[in-house]
């Protein structure tokens, strides 16, 4: 399952693989992404959760095969806020 934000925006250069198997892709409101930046669902459980007005710079590649979670700060890591 793909959840993204009608607040997120990205590069039309930048690809999302669907996520099959029980994996959840989440993208939050204001997240922003650089050209070729890819989120690949390999399998398994894991999820992928981009949180609120996050970049994800040209380039990054993300996997799904555990829990993947990019934050703003330290604290929405270790708190979920």
């Amino acid at each position: 399952m793909l959840i993204i934000s009608k607040k997120a925006s990205g590069s039309g250069l930048a690809g999302i693989e669907e996520f099959l198997k029980g994996s959840k892709g989440i993208i939050e409101g204001g997240v922003q992404s650089d050209t070729f930046v890819k989120i690949k669902c390999v399998g398994g459980t894991g999820h992928v959760q981009i949180g609120r007005n996050s970049y994800i710079n040209s380039g990054t590649v993300i996997y799904s095969g555990s829990v993947a979670r990019v934050c703003r700060t330290l604290r929405e890591v270790l708190h979920g806020e």
